[in-house]
């Protein structure tokens, strides 16, 4: 069901689930590195060694491999050779040539968060497999991805070549609160 086609209600209560997809943070991380207190993290910038066995067991297991606290510092590292983020174009994969990621995204940026389906334990997220609705997650982290040749819109500022900073919120579906705004809009209060 498109946005437009929703009750305005569902907006607001956070009844439905926006176009993602999603992984596991366990399986989809190329690197995870757990540093007890009082050990020194990694230095950021450097390389990040795990065991090829502990990737292969993140990866097989997925949800619920990591005990995931607060004592604990999580340090994450994701890497692809399949996106090329300064020309904006997906890249190397088999049997297609190099092409714009505006031909998947448009123009909007592209999100990458970190979150959770509240109140249901990794086995049971396996059996019953619970839609991502809005009202039912938890955002931890959210990056935003954006090409200043490529993209519009966003929440992170634009900075450009004479060192001006351009502020831009609302413009991509994918906007936290966007929904609110826009029903708030359409529908004005006495």
């Amino acid at each position: 069901m498109k946005k437009e086609e929703l009750d305005p209600k569902d907006l607001l209560d956070g009844n439905y689930e926006a176009t993602h997809l999603s992984f596991p943070v366990e399986a989809s991380m190329d690197r995870v590195i757990i540093t007890k207190p009082g050990e020194t993290p990694p230095e950021l910038g450097s390389e990040l060694f795990e065991s090829t066995a502990s990737v292969k067991r993140r990866r097989r297991t997925g949800s619920g491999s990591i005990d995931w606290n607060l004592e604990d510092t999580f340090t994450l590292s994701l890497w692809s050779a399949y996106f090329d983020w300064i020309k904006w174009k997906c890249l190397n994969v088999p049997g297609c040539r190099p092409f714009s990621l505006v031909a998947c995204v448009g123009r909007q940026p592209v999100y990458l968060n970190v979150y959770e389906v509240m109140n249901i334990s990794p086995q049971d997220y396996r059996k019953k497999k619970p839609a991502h609705t809005k009202k039912d997650i938890r955002v931890y982290t959210r990056l935003e991805f954006a090409n200043r040749e490529h993209t519009v819109g966003g929440m992170a500022p634009r900075f450009s070549n004479d060192g001006s900073v351009e502020f831009a919120r609302g413009e991509t579906e994918s906007d936290p609160g966007s929904e609110l705004g826009e029903v708030l809009e359409s529908n004005p209060k006495d």
